[in-house]
């Protein structure tokens, strides 16, 4: 296991460069480069040897910034059809039972 950590902890500030280059945002890249090295260790799939361990991660780096963008642009689109459904202005039942409800409530001082 030495042969994955040493030179993911050696190369930490780089992976960090590197997702800050594609994130624009040194804390979400540091929060990318975390979440990938909890994917990296986790992994049952590891490099067999220590010159493998960089270039395996950066994959592992690169997917993560990749799912980052996806789900972003999910969540844009999800918010701009929720604004698309809803209606501009009130209909007119809609401001009837608003303003019922008002009537009925009690008067504070």
């Amino acid at each position: 296991m030495k042969h994955v950590e040493e030179p993911l902890l050696a190369n930490l500030q780089t992976f960090v460069a590197f997702a800050r280059k594609r994130v624009g945002d040194l804390h979400l890249a540091e929060d990318v480069v975390q979440d990938s090295l909890v994917k990296a260790l986790a992994s049952a799939r590891k490099p067999a040897k220590e010159e493998d361990t960089v270039a395996w991660f950066y994959r592992i780096l690169r997917r993560s910034i990749i799912d980052l963008y996806r789900r972003r642009d999910a969540s844009k689109r999800a918010l701009e059809r929720f604004q698309r459904e809803l209606p501009d202005s009130p209909t007119t039942s809609e401001e009837r039972l608003l303003c019922q409800c008002f009537k009925t409530a009690p008067l504070r001082a």
